[in-house]
């Protein structure tokens, strides 16, 4: 059934052509030649729309009825109806006249437009430059493995981790960065990690880590590394050597050690990937 209500394009007429024209220099504009006493125009109109949809952030949609305003139609010589017209910079890079395809349409919106990975890769810089670094996080998860910009994805990757005090995380990130996008951000986030690093080393933790070398199997020393590490946001380790105390004993401090290290989980949140490595393992132990 053929419906033209809840459209996404603007329909053009003598008042706003010229600004819609010339909106194309900002962003691509789709225009759509369409006429109500033509099915198949009404039928193409919607595919076109329920397609172009997923594309909005990249493409301005608009539509010419080609009977109400047929002076406008006419200024671009279209010769059949339907047609639709791609224009980029104020001026038109593809026409397509007929009844599309779905596969026509995606490969026209791939050959003009940018990819969903581009638009959402901008995304990723902006919410970054917010400071919304975990809902960063979650639109990197969302990138597709061949995205072509893959050093400069761990490169924000690792900033957000480094922000959100994921040093570890980050320092795994930097290492898998390849040599020709190690630029001034690759430095800089490198830079952070030294610091950090640096900082972390504390008299207490240097005379634990001693006391473990002696002694690989004290537990009590373990536990205090575990705790005195998660203080400096040594995340991983922390939880690496927690866990090996509650391996070997579940209850150990009467349940305490259990305590903190849900509580090391629970500080890190539920989209930390080291805590859902941890918070599986915790759960198989327990039951």
């Amino acid at each position: 059934m053929i419906n033209q209500d809840n459209t996404i394009s603007t329909e053009i007429n003598q008042e706003n052509f010229q600004e819609i024209i010339e909106s194309s220099q900002k962003k691509p504009l789709l225009i759509i030649f369409w006429a109500p006493s033509i099915p198949e125009s009404i039928e193409n109109k919607n595919l076109i729309e329920n397609i172009a949809i997923n594309y909005q952030e990249s493409l301005t949609i608009a539509d010419i009825n080609c009977e109400s305003q047929q002076i406008i139609a006419s200024q671009f010589g279209i010769r059949s109806i339907p047609t639709i017209a791609l224009f980029k910079n104020g001026q038109p890079v593809e026409g397509l006249e007929g009844l599309q395809t779905k596969e026509s349409l995606i490969q026209l919106f791939d050959n003009h437009l940018p990819s969903q990975d581009d638009i959402l890769f901008e995304q990723i810089k902006n919410e970054i430059n917010n400071s919304k670094y975990s809902e960063a996080l979650r639109n990197i998860k969302k990138m597709s493995e061949n995205f072509s910009q893959k050093g400069a994805l761990k490169l924000l990757e690792a900033e957000c981790q480094i922000e959100l005090n994921n040093y570890e995380q980050a320092e795994q990130l930097l290492e898998q960065v390849p040599l020709q996008d190690q630029t001034s951000k690759y430095n800089e986030l490198s830079s952070k990690i030294e610091l950090h690093n640096n900082a972390s080393e504390t008299p207490e933790i240097k005379t634990l880590e001693e006391k473990l070398k002696l002694n690989n199997s004290d537990y009590k020393v373990m536990y205090q590394l575990s705790i005195a590490y998660n203080e400096v946001h040594k995340f991983e380790k922390s939880l690496s050597l927690m866990f090996e105390v509650l391996s070997h004993d579940i209850n150990y401090l009467e349940g305490g050690a259990k305590k903190s290290f849900l509580n090391i989980l629970s500080s890190l949140g539920q989209d930390n990937d080291i805590a859902k490595e941890y918070r599986k393992k915790i759960y198989t132990l327990m039951y």
